[in-house]
């Protein structure tokens, strides 16, 4: 995992078990914990998932999906709130500076 700060947002480089590189804002949408900095990965079905350290809020790193588990204990989406970004390994030692 890496953090950076990219035109004045942070946030974070993550390379799943697969290879695959994401980039999601740094900070959990809930109540601002350290999401990319202590979030656990996690595999939720097919998604791979952050754990905010604080509420256990789950955010799927490739969708920004928030997820949760339903009266019937399946699993839901909130829809996407946490911002996933598209990003060039270019892009982003041009705008870390």
């Amino acid at each position: 995992r890496t953090l950076l700060t990219v035109s004045g947002r942070r946030i974070g480089l993550i390379r799943t078990p697969d290879g695959n590189l994401h980039a999601v804002d740094a900070i959990c949408y809930h109540m601002g914990g350290p999401l990319v900095a202590s979030g656990d990965l996690e595999e939720i079905g097919t998604r791979q998932c952050l754990k905010c350290p604080w509420h256990k809020y789950l955010v799927d790193i490739r969708t920004g999906e928030g997820l949760y588990r339903d009266l019937d204990f399946k699993w839901s989406t909130k829809g996407v709130s946490a911002r996933t970004l598209e990003v060039s390994i270019e892009s982003c030692l041009l705008n870390s500076e």
